[in-house]
C-alpha cells in the first residue's frame, strides 16, 4: 500500500487532485490510502478522485487523534509513505521515522536519513513553480508510472470553463469573491476596505452583482463590505457550503476575485477568470493555476517574500492594503470584455525572489522604513 500523505492547505489538496487520479489509476484504490488534514479535504478526494478510495483525516477533533493515526499507520504497515509537500518540523520526522516504513520527504525538508525517512532528488525548489507537476514529478520518481506533462493553464479544472461574456445577458456580471484564508496566511489578503474600493470601481465601469463566499467565521468581515456597499453593489453570502457543492456554484460566476488562497485554487478548480491579487505572492508558483487571469499586484523589492518562508513574512497587510484598486478594477473589467484577455498570463517574466537572508533583513525593519517611499529605502517601489 502506498500513503500519500498531503499538508494541510485546502489549495495545496486541490493542486494534488490530477496526481492522486492518476495515483489510483495506476495502483488501484485497494494499494492507495490517503491523509487528509480535516473532513472538507477528504470530501474533496472522494468526489473529484474515487469515492471507494481509502481516506484518513489527522485531525478529528478527538483526543489524541494524531497517536491514533500513528497507530493505524503501524498497524496498516504500508509499504512507502510519500510526502511530497510535508513540513520538515522535527515531531513530523519523529512521527515518520519511529513508524518503520519508508517514507519519502522533499531534498530541502530532512538534509540525511532518518531511521527509514530518506530525503528524496526532488526538492520543492527544483521545479518550475507548478505545484502540479511537482505532484506527478515526485510520484513519478518513486511509484513506477510514467511522469506526466501537463498544461499549466488546464492544471486543476475540473469543470469546463466558459469564455466570459463581451456583453451580460442579464444585464450584470456575477463576481464572486473569497475575502477569507488560513490563519497563518493572514498577510495574503488586504483589508476589508480595500475590497470595498475595488468592487465599487469594477461596478463603474460595468454592473455586477457580488457572492462572498466563506464561513462563519468571515461573517463580519462579510457583514461590513456589504454595509459599505449598499446602495451600490448587489450583494449577497454563501457561507459553509460543502466544497464539492460549492465549486459547482462558482462554475455559473462570471469572475473570481481571491488571492493566492484555498479560495482562489476552489475559483481555478471551477474554472473562472480571475483577478488575482497577489501582492506578497508570487503566483506563477503559488497559483491559483487557472486559463485566464490578471495579476494585481505591488511592485515593492522585499516581494514576493511568500514564496521564500510565509510564516517569516512580516504577516502584516499593510503592504497589501498599497494594491491600486482602480487598477484592479481596470482588470477586472478586461476580463469580463475581452474573451482573450488574461490568457498567457504565465508567460510573463517572473520576478526575482531575494534571498531569505535578505528578507529577513527587510523584515526586521519597522514596517514604515519599506512602505516609505520617501527616505531611501531599498524596498520602496
Amino acid at each position: 500500500m502506498v500513503v500519500f500523505f498531503l499538508p494541510n492547505g485546502l489549495g495545496d489538496v486541490l493542486m494534488a487532485i490530477p496526481c492522486l487520479r492518476h495515483l489510483t489509476a495506476n495502483l488501484g484504490r485497494r494499494n492507495t490510502l490517503v491523509i487528509v488534514a480535516n473532513h472538507q479535504q477528504r470530501e474533496l478526494v472522494h468526489e473529484y478522485v474515487d469515492e471507494l478510495v481509502e481516506v484518513w483525516v489527522r485531525y478529528d477533533s478527538k483526543p489524541l487523534s494524531q497517536l491514533r493515526l500513528w497507530l493505524r499507520l503501524l498497524l496498516a504497515r504500508p509499504t512507502i509513505i510519500l510526502a511530497p509537500m510535508v513540513s520538515n518540523k522535527k515531531k513530523n520526522i519523529v512521527f515518520f521515522g519511529l513508524l518503520g516504513v519508508d517514507t519519502l520527504f522533499p531534498a530541502d525538508a530532512i538534509k540525511s536519513r532518518f531511521f527509514r525517512v530518506s530525503p528524496t532528488s526532488l526538492s520543492l525548489q527544483c521545479y518550475d513553480g507548478h505545484q502540479v507537476e511537482y505532484y506527478f514529478q515526485f510520484c513519478a520518481a518513486h511509484c513506477g508510472f510514467v511522469e506526466h506533462r501537463i498544461s499549466p493553464s488546464s492544471s486543476v479544472v475540473f469543470t469546463q470553463p466558459s469564455n466570459a461574456p463581451v456583453s451580460a445577458p442579464k444585464g450584470y456580471f456575477a463576481v464572486v469573491v473569497g475575502m477569507s484564508c488560513g490563519a497563518a496566511e493572514r498577510h495574503k489578503l488586504p483589508d476589508v476596505v480595500f475590497f470595498v474600493a475595488l468592487l465599487s470601481a469594477i461596478n463603474r465601469r460595468v454592473p455586477i452583482k457580488v457572492t462572498f463566499i466563506g464561513s462563519g467565521c468571515d461573517l463580519a468581515a462579510m457583514n461590513v463590505a456589504q454595509k459599505s456597499l449598499a446602495g451600490q453593489v448587489e450583494c449577497s453570502v454563501a457561507l459553509d457550503v460543502s466544497l464539492p457543492e460549492l465549486i459547482t456554484r462558482l462554475s455559473s460566476f462570471d469572475l473570481g476575485i481571491a488571492g493566492t488562497t484555498g479560495q482562489g485554487h476552489l475559483m481555478a478548480a471551477a474554472g473562472l477568470p480571475m483577478l488575482v491579487l497577489a501582492g506578497v505572492t508570487d503566483p506563477h508558483q503559488s497559483g491559483p493555476f487557472v486559463s485566464r487571469a490578471a495579476i494585481l499586484t505591488h511592485q515593492y523589492r522585499c516581494g514576493p517574500c511568500y514564496q521564500q518562508d510565509f510564516r517569516f513574512g512580516c504577516g502584516k497587510v499593510q503592504c497589501m492594503d498599497t494594491l491600486d484598486a482602480e487598477e484592479g478594477g481596470t482588470l477586472a473589467y478586461r476580463l469580463l470584455s475581452e474573451p482573450g484577455f488574461g490568457l498567457r498570463w504565465r508567460s510573463t517574466a517572473r520576478r526575482t525572489v531575494k534571498s531569505p537572508s535578505e528578507i529577513r533583513l527587510l523584515h526586521s525593519k519597522p514596517m514604515s522604513y519599506w512602505l516609505n517611499n520617501g527616505g531611501g529605502s531599498s524596498c520602496s517601489p
